[in-house]
Formats: C-alpha cells, sequence, structure tokens
C-alpha cells in the first residue's frame, strides 16, 4: 500500500516540486515600514513656509525605498513603503535613512539622516525617537526625530514585468507661443561599458515607450510595458524622458528625472521634470511634472529566437543626379560590425516597400544589443552612396506602433546649415519569426520565411506529392512499402519481370536477348527464393540458345548447365569456341588440323572439347557462311 494518501504518481510530483521551487524563486523578503518624524527643521522661505518632507532609505548610491511627500508638515506620517532584504545586502549591511524637503524645481533640500542596518531598524529601533542630523548646519546639527512606528516582515511575490500608466502635468510649452506640446514618454536604463585600462563608460537604452499624444500639456497616456531584468532590477538606475514629438524628427527634450522602479512603484510618485539645458535660469524651476498614476504586475513577455520585421523608407534622399536614388539597407551589429541582413534594393524609389526579413535575437546581442540600420543608393558604376544611417536596438523596436519613423543621419551633413535628415526608416511591423510551413497537400514540411528562403534544410529534399515521411527517404518517388513494385525505380515492372531492364521479357524468357525464343526447359522461378541469383540448377539461360549472339543457332551440343553450379564461369567442358574454328580470324578457314585444346581443358579459356558455338559456325562474324 502506498505512503502517500489518495491516488499518487510518482512521476507527477516531480513537475509539481519543479512548480514549488520556481514559485519560491519568485517570493523575497520584504520588510514594510510606517514612519513619521517630529520637530523637523522649516526649509521652505517665508514666515509662514515650512518643509514637504518625504523619506528615502538608502544603500549607497542606490535608492531602497522611497516615501510619499507629506506638504507643508514638520511632524508628518508617511504611508507604509517596502524595503527589499536581498537588494539592502542582508540584516547586517549598513543603511542610511534620509529626510528630504520636496522642491518643485527636483533639487529637494536635505533636512537630516541617521544610519543603521536593517537588522537595527526592524528591531533596535522600532518605537523610538531617533535623532535626525546634518552635519551642514553651522550651529545645532539636529533636525528633528525619526520614528519607526512597525517594522513588518512580509513575503512577497515578486513580477518580473510591470505596466506603469504615466501622466503629465503642466509640462511646458515647446510648439512655439500659441502651441502646446506633443508628448510623449520614453525611459532608459543605464549599464557600464567596459572601455579597457580601468576605464568605465555608462550608456543608456530604452526599455519603454509611451504614444504621442498631439497638443497636450496635461496628459495621461496608455500603459508602458517594462521588463524588470532589462532595468537591471528593481534598484537599477533609470531616467525618465518627457520629449516632444516633431513630424520631421527633430524632437526636443521637455524635461528628465533619475528614478529606479522602485521609486516608480511607491505610493504617490510625484517627479519634477528637469530640462538640463534650462538649470541656472532667473525664473525656471521645472519643466512639469510626471506622475505615476497606476502601475500592474503583468506576466514576462517570452523572447523569441528571431523576429520578422517589415521595413518601408520615406523621403529618402535623391542620391542619382538623373533620376532617383535605387535604395536598400544594412543591418549591423554597432559593436563588431557583423552584418546581419541585407536587403534588396529597390529602382527609382523614394519611398520603397522592402520585403520582410529576420534577425536573429542572439546574433543581435539580444534584445538590448546595439543595432546599426544604414541606407545606402544603389550605383551600378561607381560605389554605393550613403543615403543615413540610424542607431537603435530590438527591445526598441517593439515599441514601433507609438511611433514607428526612424529619422536617418548622414553623417556628412550633420553640420551643413538647414539640415534635419535625410529620409526615415518606417517599421510596418516586427513579430516573432515562427518558421512556416509550405502546405502543398501539407505534406512539405520545409520551413521556410515569408520571403521563401528556406530556414534550414533543403526544400526539395521531400516530393510534396508523397505522404511524410516517404518509404525511402534517398529517392522521393519511390512507391509505398506495401506494394509488389521496386522500390528503386518507379519506371521497372513489378517483381515477376527481370528488374534490370523493364523492356525484357518475363522469366521465362531469355534475358540477354528479348527477341530470343522463351527457354522451355527454365521452370524455376528468376530469381529463385533461396538462392543467390542466377540459381543453380535449370540455369538460365537455357541450354539450348547462345547467350552471346542471339543471330547465332543454338548449342545443340550445349547439354550442361549454364554456368555450373559449383564451377568457375565458363564450364571447363564443352568449351566455346569449337576445336575446327580460329577463333582469332574470322575470315579464315576453319583449323581442320586443330584438334588440340586451345587452350587446353585445364588452363586458360577457351577449353578443349565441343567447343561453344556450334563448329560450323563462326562466332565472330554473323554474316560469313558456316
Amino acid at each position: 500500500m502506498s505512503q502517500y494518501p489518495g491516488n499518487y504518481n510518482s512521476q507527477q510530483r516531480i513537475p509539481q516540486q519543479h512548480q514549488k521551487r520556481k514559485q519560491e524563486k519568485k517570493q523575497k523578503i520584504f520588510y514594510k515600514f510606517t514612519c513619521s518624524a517630529k520637530k523637523l527643521d522649516k526649509k521652505d522661505a517665508g514666515g509662514f513656509g515650512k518643509s514637504d518632507p518625504f523619506v528615502m532609505i538608502k544603500r549607497g548610491n542606490k535608492v531602497l525605498a522611497k516615501s510619499n511627500i507629506i506638504k507643508n508638515n514638520l511632524n508628518p506620517k508617511w504611508e507604509p513603503f517596502l524595503v527589499d532584504q536581498l537588494l539592502a545586502g542582508g540584516m547586517q549591511t549598513p543603511l542610511t535613512v534620509e529626510v528630504y524637503d520636496y522642491d518643485d524645481d527636483g533639487t529637494h533640500d536635505f533636512i537630516g539622516s541617521f544610519s543603521a542596518t536593517l537588522h537595527q531598524l526592524t528591531t533596535d529601533f522600532v518605537g523610538k525617537e531617533i535623532q535626525l542630523t546634518n552635519k551642514k548646519k553651522i550651529f545645532s546639527k539636529k533636525s528633528g526625530r525619526f520614528i519607526i512606528n512597525i517594522a513588518q516582515q512580509i513575503i512577497k511575490t515578486v513580477s518580473r514585468a510591470y505596466e506603469f500608466t504615466f501622466s503629465c502635468k503642466s509640462l511646458a510649452n515647446m510648439d512655439g507661443f500659441l502651441g502646446k506640446s506633443d508628448p510623449y514618454v520614453k525611459i532608459y536604463a543605464c549599464r557600464n561599458r567596459q572601455l579597457g585600462h580601468g576605464k568605465v563608460q555608462r550608456e543608456y537604452y530604452v526599455v519603454g515607450k509611451t504614444e504621442y499624444l498631439n497638443n497636450k500639456k496635461n496628459c495621461t497616456f496608455q500603459p508602458c510595458y517594462i521588463d524588470v531584468r532589462a532595468c537591471g532590477g528593481m534598484a537599477g538606475s533609470l531616467i525618465l524622458r518627457v520629449i516632444d514629438h516633431d513630424t520631421d524628427g527633430t524632437d526636443d527634450l521637455i524635461g528628465e528625472v533619475k528614478t529606479t522602479l522602485n521609486e516608480l512603484t511607491a505610493t504617490n510618485s510625484k517627479f519634477p521634470l528637469i530640462n538640463p539645458g534650462k538649470v541656472g535660469g532667473l525664473t525656471y524651476k521645472n519643466s512639469g511634472y510626471i506622475m505615476i498614476d497606476n502601475y500592474n504586475p503583468v506576466p514576462l513577455k517570452k523572447v523569441p529566437e528571431a523576429y520578422e520585421i517589415l521595413f518601408s523608407g520615406k523621403n529618402l534622399d535623391d542620391k542619382d543626379f538623373f533620376g532617383k536614388s535605387d535604395p536598400y539597407f544594412i543591418v549591423k551589429t554597432r559593436e563588431t560590425r557583423k552584418q546581419l541582413h541585407k536587403s534588396e534594393h529597390i529602382n527609382n524609389d523614394l519611398n520603397p516597400s522592402w520585403k520582410p526579413f529576420v534577425i536573429n535575437v542572439a546574433e543581435a546581442g539580444g534584445l538590448d544589443g546595439k543595432l546599426l540600420i544604414e541606407v545606402w543608393d544603389k550605383d551600378k558604376n561607381t560605389q554605393d552612396d550613403l543615403i543615413g544611417e540610424f542607431k537603435s536596438t530590438l527591445r526598441h523596436f517593439l515599441y514601433y506602433k507609438t511611433d514607428p519613423y526612424w529619422k536617418i543621419i548622414n553623417r556628412n551633413k550633420v553640420n551643413k546649415m538647414g539640415y534635419k535628415n535625410s529620409g526615415f526608416i518606417v517599421i510596418n511591423s516586427i513579430v516573432p519569426y515562427v518558421p512556416k510551413i509550405n502546405n502543398n497537400n501539407n505534406n512539405n514540411l520545409v520551413a521556410v520565411s515569408n520571403n521563401q528562403q528556406p530556414l534550414y534544410g533543403n526544400p526539395n529534399l521531400y516530393n510534396s506529392n508523397m505522404n511524410y515521411p516517404p518509404v525511402n527517404p534517398s529517392n522521393r518517388n519511390l512507391p509505398p512499402a506495401n506494394t509488389n513494385v521496386n522500390p528503386y525505380n518507379s519506371n521497372i515492372p513489378p517483381a515477376n519481370v527481370n528488374p534490370y531492364n523493364s523492356n525484357m521479357a518475363p522469366a521465362n524468357v531469355n534475358p540477354y536477348n528479348s527477341n530470343m525464343a522463351p527457354a522451355n526447359n527454365y521452370n524455376s522461378p528468376y530469381p529463385p527464393a533461396n538462392n543467390m541469383y542466377p540459381p543453380a540448377n535449370n540455369m538460365y539461360p537455357p541450354s539450348n540458345a547462345n547467350p552471346y549472339n542471339s543471330n547465332m543457332a543454338p548449342a545443340n551440343n550445349y547439354n550442361s548447365a549454364y554456368p555450373p553450379a559449383n564451377n568457375m564461369y565458363p564450364p571447363a567442358n564443352n568449351m566455346y569456341p569449337p576445336a575446327n574454328a580460329n577463333p582469332y580470324n574470322s575470315n579464315m578457314a576453319p583449323a581442320n588440323n586443330y584438334n588440340s585444346a586451345y587452350p587446353p581443358a585445364n588452363n586458360m579459356y577457351p577449353p578443349a572439347n565441343n567447343m561453344y558455338p556450334p563448329a560450323n559456325a563462326n562466332p565472330y562474324n554473323s554474316n560469313m557462311a558456316p
């Protein structure tokens, strides 16, 4: 009797255990803090101003948690916020608790701070008033008291992707005095690039993008999907940029803010947008605000092995003096300049539409691998001319529906007065690539792409008129296995016919000449069932027929089996040609005095006695008289 209750199958337990471990890996330990403060310093100017305090918990320079902002209050009580134990470096890693006064210009005045480990924050300091200090203060270093009211451990399932709903408020006018802006949001993640000799360069790449909205100062965008891993985790550095869309591709920066996913998922997150080019102006504070209206955990989207992409061009530069350009494009990796795809060229067209093409994700360096797309003009007699180029990633391409136009720039024209672009590449679609089955009678299983280029294998390997798999994969014209037809040649007759020549008579006929009479004494099957071909007895062809010349008379004295079962071919006795015929010259008279065997019976061919063909016939010339 099984020790497990109910109907138990040991094979079913394995995936259940794997699923359990998989779920455990997604669960992480967090600490939920509810905090308040007393008698904070005043940071807002004016006799009636106070402070707009908020809290940040940091590990080094990384923000682990951020509270909401309490307006005009020196004794605030913040809403609960979470600290990830793993990101905090465990329970014994030193952390810093900092309190700031929020300012619209993003400068945020420092009020005070203290240091502690996560273990101290969750045990020793709970319910106690902790002194905040500001070392920059001239007189008293004290800046108020901080209180941890509740510290509660929770286990939370961590999502690997989120959808954020962004909104903007009071955006700066970028389209003239009477116009507003056409804003959209781009999210950039940061990574460090090793340059060698200990040098590191920080570079940013797109991990999210919203649609653009026409003529808006206050707006809410559609939810934007963001992959946590692409951002470097919840504490990875991000930049949110709000940009004004222009039809000529010269988009203008409205403002930006540096943040992390931890901050974006905090309660009531609101960030002032700062334009670095305007900081320091007499009246400049910010370029508006960006808020997180909502965020929801969503399933992580699977990354396929390859994508199929459809490009077209718009308003490309004219490079030909008398006609138009003959454009084509090349997709390369920016790091190694490895060519991933080269399109066909379109003759005399400034708004071309190219065939779909496939890009392998791994060859592109992943979704965030840097790509370079060059557009060229094809010339027959001279070197091809560069029209323009642009840089992107596959992940950036995935947001093409928000704005399908990619501006191409000719690096040789950048400094020319009035130059804006050399046209646009338009992404019409990008979808996961699935090898397609060419369904001719649902039997051809060769995978091809939309442009009919084989992905793998030989498209002619199997015949489309056959059922898959074929009976014999070496020949697509083979018949099914259960027929009585020779499988090596579909044009030859069935098994009761000589398989070596389909035009030959059946097995009771001399196989060497179909015009000869049948071998009446050949009664055994051809070939015999249990022996080698030809059989030992009743040998084929018959004994009364000369197998070497169908026009010769039969060898009446040729009675032995040809060839004999146990001897070499031809037999020793009744050898051919006869003794009275000169075998070496058909024009010579018979050698009547030629009585000895030539060569003798036990030596070389031909044998001595009863030679074949008959004595009255010249075997070497059928036109001579007997």
